[in-house]
């Protein structure tokens, strides 16, 4: 496949090679074929969707069009999201250490930036599911956490609804022994001086008082 006179970073992705071009923007061809996909449009470059450990979309790709991002679909050649936001999180880098990747943080979901706070979209639907009221947002297995300007965290499903009624300063991912009989997976949240330890489904299970080093078992 003909990359140019100068390219760099190459890999395999599929029946396609993502590498970057002599501009360092990133650029995508089947290598079968020899053509760039979105041969049609003209873009600077472009983020293939991780979906998985060596995984992809094979169907929807971010395009970055005069300086903002979209999302195409490009089997079809359809546009899904007019270029409009600033950028995506979270970024896989390559072995030069330069973003190659977006990875989504549940099902068809990714992090976007708007220039300003960042959000979840459904980057197939053109759907929002978190406002853009945050100043950060990472996904906790199957949920996702996100903090405001204030630095106070939240707690969301991955339909965007808000799993903890208060605001807490901290969301951690613990694994709690011996509280619990499954010992699953719980949710930490720390809230001033305190933690209180809360399973998934937002039901409080354990109070951790710092100040006097008590443990409190709700019922």
């Amino acid at each position: 496949v003909h990359c140019g006179s100068k390219y760099s970073d190459p890999e395999i992705i599929g029946e396609y090679v993502l590498y970057f071009d002599a501009d360092y923007n990133l650029q995508m061809k089947n290598y079968k074929s020899d053509e760039k996909i979105l041969k049609d449009i003209t873009y600077q470059s472009v983020w293939p969707i991780k979906t998985g450990e060596k995984k992809y979309d094979s169907k929807y790709i971010l395009v970055k069009a005069q300086g903002f991002w979209g999302v195409y679909d490009y089997v079809t050649g359809n546009q899904v999201i007019s270029p409009m936001y600033t950028g995506f999180l979270p970024v896989v880098t390559g072995g030069a250490g330069d973003a190659k990747s977006v990875s989504t943080v549940g099902n068809n979901l990714i992090v976007a930036w708007n220039g300003n706070n960042y959000g979840v979209i459904n980057y197939v639907t053109n759907r929002s599911v978190i406002s853009f009221d945050y100043v950060n947002i990472m996904a906790t297995g199957n949920y996702i956490w996100a903090v405001d300007a204030n630095g106070e965290g939240f707690l969301f499903d991955q339909d965007g609804n808000r799993l903890l009624e208060n605001k807490y300063t901290k969301v951690t991912l613990s694994f709690i022994q011996r509280i619990v009989e499954d010992n699953m997976i719980r949710e930490k949240i720390e809230k001033n001086k305190n933690a209180e330890v809360f399973d998934l489904m937002g039901k409080k299970i354990l109070i951790v008082d710092d100040n006097k080093l008590n443990l409190k078992v709700t019922k």
